[in-house]
């Protein structure tokens, strides 16, 4: 499951965690040096009590460690929002959020909103919800963009090489070895819910089995 999620979600800048799965669904990072650096802790760490309190799994990233090595090391580990908090975040009531995957209606340039503190422990829970969402619309959409039923042995071929290849199969393990050598993809699954149908095997062109097409690709 695990190897699931990090290639169905995960990117080239790390792993995507769906906020209902994630250890930390947000991660707060005070920005501060010197003098300010203590009253920025102590105002993340209140921040945080408030969103714990309203169900949120929060972190506060106290390590000694510039601002962009937080920004990049938590966006590699998947985390849904970062918090940003400095002293004029603090001075003018407010936090910028920034998106792991995509950015909300109101961001700047940099994919980053700005939202009072007053209003982000009612708000986030909702955001949070809406991001997971969005990665499950999108891995949805990706699914239905690379899975094509295909009934001949070159559009097997070459589905199976960038996708899924749904099919007709006669069950044969010879068949499914003879298969797995040419175009080292193997049988995925036999859908539940797929219609009932039968035809003629893609590779060999005896009579299918199972009583509906076979999901194949390529293991990785």
């Amino acid at each position: 499951m695990i190897g699931g999620l990090i290639m169905a979600h995960g990117d080239d800048d790390g792993l995507v965690l769906p906020p209902r799965l994630a250890p930390y669904q947000a991660v707060i990072i005070p920005i501060g040096a010197g003098d300010a650096a203590a009253g920025v802790a102590e105002h993340a760490t209140a921040l945080a009590a408030r969103l714990q309190d309203a169900g949120v799994r929060v972190h506060v990233d106290m390590r000694d460690e510039r601002p962009g090595f937080k920004f990049n090391d938590w966006t590699l580990r998947g985390v849904p929002v970062r918090i940003e908090l400095g002293p004029r975040d603090i001075e003018s009531g407010q936090v910028l959020l920034a998106w792991r995957v995509g950015a909300p209606e109101g961001a700047n340039e940099r994919g980053k909103l700005a939202v009072p503190q007053d209003d982000l422990v009612e708000r986030l829970p909702g955001m949070l919800e809406d991001i997971h969402d969005a990665i499950l619309q999108r891995a949805e959409d990706y699914l239905a963009e690379h899975t094509r039923a295909v009934d001949d042995w070159d559009a097997f071929a070459s589905q199976v090489a960038e996708g899924f290849a749904v099919a007709f199969h006669c069950g044969r393990g010879e068949c499914e070895d003879d298969i797995k050598a040419v175009t080292a993809a193997t049988p995925r699954c036999i859908p539940l819910d797929a219609a009932e149908e039968s035809g003629s095997c893609v590779r060999c062109g005896q009579d299918s089995d199972y009583g509906k097409r076979v999901v194949f690709s390529r293991a990785y």
